[in-house]
C-alpha cells in the first residue's frame, strides 16, 4: 500500500511537472515552488550539520585555530550594512584568492599536463587498430592547436597551411557533434525512464492493488 501510495504520489508530481508542455499553470508553479523548497533545506540542513560537525565541534575541543574561520565567515554578514561593508572584502578576498590558488594547480595539472602527456602516445608496442587511433589523435591535436593560434590568415605563403587549419575545423565539428549527441541522448534517457515508470510502477502497482 506504502508504495502505491508513493508512486500515486510520484505520477501527479510528474505530471504536473509535464503540464509546462500545455502551459504555465498553477499546478506546476506548486511543483516547482516545492522543489526549490526542499532543495534550499537540504542545503540548509546540509550546511548546518557540517558547520558544527566541522567546525563548531573542534572548536569546543580546544582548536582554536576554527576561530579564524568563523570570524571570516561571520565578517561576509556586514554586506548587509552599507557602513561597515569594507569588512566583507578581507574575508572575500582571502576566499577568492585561496579558491583561485587551488583551482589554478588543479587546472594546470589535470587540463594541462595531462592531456598533453595523454596526446602524445607510443606507435611501437601496440596493435595497428591502436598505432592508427594514436596518429588520428595526434594530428587532431596539431591541427586544432594549429587552428587556433594561426586563426587569421598567414602572411607567409599560407597555402599549405590552410589544410592544418581545415583539419583542426573538422576535429571541432567532429567532437562538438559528438557532445551535441551525447547531450541529447542523455536528455532522452530522462524522458525514457519516466516512461518506464509510468508504465511499469504506476500502472503496475495500480493493477496489483486491484487484482490483490
Amino acid at each position: 500500500m506504502a508504495d502505491l501510495a508513493w508512486n500515486v504520489w510520484t505520477f501527479i508530481v510528474l505530471v504536473a511537472g509535464w503540464s509546462y508542455l500545455y502551459k504555465e499553470s498553477d499546478l506546476f508553479h506548486f511543483v516547482e515552488y516545492s522543489i526549490i523548497g526542499v532543495a534550499v533545506a537540504h542545503s540548509f540542513n546540509s550546511g548546518f550539520w557540517f558547520l558544527i560537525d566541522n567546525g563548531l565541534t573542534p572548536l569546543l575541543e580546544g582548536q582554536i585555530i576554527y576561530l579564524v574561520g568563523f570570524l571570516l565567515g561571520f565578517l561576509t554578514y556586514f554586506r548587509f550594512w552599507r557602513k561597515y561593508a569594507w569588512l566583507m572584502r578581507y574575508s572575500l578576498g582571502l576566499m577568492t584568492g585561496t579558491y583561485i590558488g587551488l583551482s589554478i594547480r588543479g587546472i594546470v595539472a589535470a587540463s594541462i599536463i595531462a592531456q598533453i602527456v595523454g596526446s602524445i602516445q607510443p606507435l611501437t608496442g601496440v596493435t595497428g587498430v591502436d598505432a592508427i587511433n594514436h596518429i588520428i589523435l595526434l594530428i587532431m591535436l596539431v591541427g586544432v592547436t594549429w587552428y587556433f593560434i594561426f586563426s587569421r590568415r598567414l602572411s607567409f605563403s599560407p597555402g599549405p597551411y590552410k589544410y592544418v587549419s581545415y583539419i583542426g575545423r573538422i576535429g571541432i565539428v567532429v567532437v562538438m557533434a559528438y557532445y551535441l549527441a551525447t547531450e541529447f541522448v542523455g536528455q532522452q534517457l530522462y524522458v525514457f525512464s519516466r516512461v518506464e515508470f509510468v508504465i511499469e510502477d504506476f500502472i503496475g502497482s495500480i493493477v496489483a492493488a486491484l487484482s490483490g
